[in-house]
C-alpha cells in the first residue's frame, strides 16, 4: 500500500438491482451472475439465521466482488485486511478492540463534535441553495472524517472527497485496480494523520484524541499500524456513505410529513428542558425520545444503510428448502427483508409507529427480518461495529435539522436554507 494522495477516476458501471430483480412469487432465493460467478440472493428467516449463526458453514473470504475484496485489503502484501475479512480468534479480538473505540462513552463526544460542525455548516449555508444529495454527502463526509479519522480541516476534507467521492461500497460492479488505488490513497491520508498525532507540534487539521483512528493506534494490541489504517479507512467510507444515504431520507421524510416533523421538534425540546446540562443534540441521547427512536428505525428500514453481505459456503448446506454446494456464493437481500409484508404492515408506507410497543413489528419472527446493520452478534459476528455511533449521529443530525429553517423542493432536488 502506498502513501500517495490522488484523484481517482472511476469508470461508468451498472450494478444489479437486487430489489427489482427478486421475483415476487414467494421464493426465498434467486440467482444472478456477477464477475462470471453465480450468486444466490437469499431472503427469509432461514437465510437470516445462516448469516447470524457463528456455526454456519459460511465465510467472508472469497465471497465479495473483487473490487470490494481489494478495498478491504485482500491481496495486499504483507497481508493486511479489514475486520470484515478476518476470521476466528483474530476477528473476535480485533472486533472487540474496534467496539471499544466506538463505545457509548465515546459516542457522546462524537455527537457533540459533529453537532458543532453541523451548526457551523448550517450557518455557512444560510441564504443559499444546493442539490440535496450533494449537500448530504458533504455533511456526511465531515461527520465521518471527524469521528473516524479525527479530520476537520477543509484542505484534508477536500482531499478525502477527491479520492473517494466516486467510489462506493454499495456497488456490486467495480474495478479492483481502482478500488486498490482508492484504498491506498486513503491509507496515505491516514498515515499523514498518524504522523500529525504523534508530533508534539500543533498544526492545522491535527487529530482528535476521541477519533477511532487515535484510539486504535494507542489501544489496539492485536492490530499493527497497517491493519489499523485499513480498518479505519473501511469504517470511514462506510459511515460516510451510510450517513449520506440516511440524511437524504431524513430530509425528504421531514418535508413530506410536517406532522411528524412537529412531533419530533416538540419531543426534542422537552428532552432538552429535562436535561438542561446537555446540549440540545446530546439531550436526545440521554432523555426519553421514543418518537425520535421510532423515526430513526423507520428511516433505517426504508433506506439501505449497509452494503449487501456476501458469504461463501464452506460446506454444503440446505437453506429454505434449497440445497447449496460448497463454495457457492450467497448474499442476504436485506432491503427485501425490510419490505416483507408478512413482517411489516403496509411496508411501502413510511410509518414510524410500526415500532411502538403496541405494534413492535421489528420484533416479529423473533427479529430475524430486522437487519439494518447486518446479522449476528455485534461482538463476535460481522454485524456493523458502528451501529450505535450511526444511530446516535442520525439523532444528532435530525435534532439540528429540527432547530433550523430549510426547505426541500422534491421537484428540483434543491435544498434551500
Amino acid at each position: 500500500m502506498g502513501n500517495s494522495v490522488a484523484t481517482i477516476p472511476l469508470p461508468d458501471r451498472q450494478s444489479p438491482n437486487i430489489v427489482e430483480a427478486f421475483p415476487n412469487d414467494g421464493s426465498t432465493s434467486f440467482k444472478f451472475s456477477l464477475e462470471g460467478r453465480t450468486v444466490y440472493a437469499l431472503r427469509g428467516i432461514e437465510a437470516s439465521r445462516l448469516f447470524h449463526d457463528p456455526a454456519s458453514p459460511v465465510s467472508t473470504l472469497g465471497a465479495f466482488p473483487s473490487h470490494l475484496d481489494a478495498f478491504y485489503g485482500m491481496g495486499t502484501f504483507p497481508s493486511v485486511r479489514s475486520v470484515l475479512l478476518m476470521e476466528g480468534t483474530q476477528h473476535h479480538t480485533a472486533k472487540a478492540e474496534l467496539l471499544l473505540a466506538v463505545a457509548s462513552e465515546k459516542v457522546a463526544a462524537h455527537c457533540a463534535g459533529v453537532a458543532s460542525v453541523l451548526d457551523q455548516t448550517w450557518a455557512d449555508w444560510k441564504g443559499t441553495s444546493g442539490k440535496l444529495q450533494e449537500r448530504c454527502k458533504q455533511i456526511a463526509l465531515r461527520a465521518s472524517a471527524r469521528c473516524v479519522l479525527g479530520i476537520t480541516a477543509e484542505t484534508k476534507l477536500r482531499q478525502l472527497d477527491a479520492i473517494a467521492s466516486g467510489f462506493s461500497l454499495f456497488d456490486l460492479v467495480g474495478d479492483a485496480a481502482v478500488a486498490s488505488s482508492v484504498r491506498d490513497a486513503l491509507v496515505g491520508i491516514v498515515d499523514q494523520q498518524t504522523e500529525i498525532e504523534s508530533s508534539p507540534d500543533t498544526v492545522e487539521g491535527g487529530g482528535l484524541d476521541d477519533a477511532v483512528l487515535d484510539i486504535l493506534m494507542h489501544a489496539a494490541d492485536s492490530m499493527n499500524c497497517e491493519t489499523v489504517a485499513i480498518v479505519t479507512v473501511h469504517m470511514f467510507v462506510l459511515l460516510w456513505e451510510a450517513l449520506a444515504r440516511v440524511l437524504v431520507s431524513i430530509v425528504k421524510q421531514l418535508e413530506q410529513h410536517p406532522d411528524i416533523r412537529e412531533e419530533l421538534r416538540k419531543e426534542a425540546q422537552d428532552a432538552h428542558k429535562a436535561n438542561p446540562g446537555c446540549t440540545a443534540a446530546n439531550s436526545v441521547l440521554v432523555g426519553s425520545t421514543k418518537q425520535l427512536s421510532f423515526f430513526v428505525k423507520e428511516i433505517k428500514r426504508t433506506t439501505q444503510i449497509a452494503p449487501l453481505p456476501f458469504r461463501r459456503m464452506t460446506d454444503q448446506c440446505d437453506v429454505g428448502g434449497e440445497h447449496f454446494e460448497k463454495d457457492t456464493i450467497v448474499c442476504l437481500a436485506t432491503p427485501l427483508m425490510h419490505m416483507d409484508s408478512e413482517q411489516y404492515v403496509d411496508p411501502e408506507k413510511f410509518d414510524p409507529s410500526r415500532f411502538s410497543r403496541d405494534r413492535a413489528e421489528d420484533k416479529q419472527k423473533n427479529g430475524w427480518c430486522w437487519l439494518p446493520h447486518g446479522t449476528g452478534s455485534k461482538n463476535k459476528g460481522h454485524r456493523c461495529a458502528s451501529e450505535e455511533l450511526t444511530t446516535a449521529l442520525m439523532k444528532t443530525l435530525i435534532v439540528t435539522l429540527l432547530q433550523s429553517d430549510w426547505k426541500h423542493d422534491s421537484a428540483t432536488g434543491d435544498w434551500a436554507w
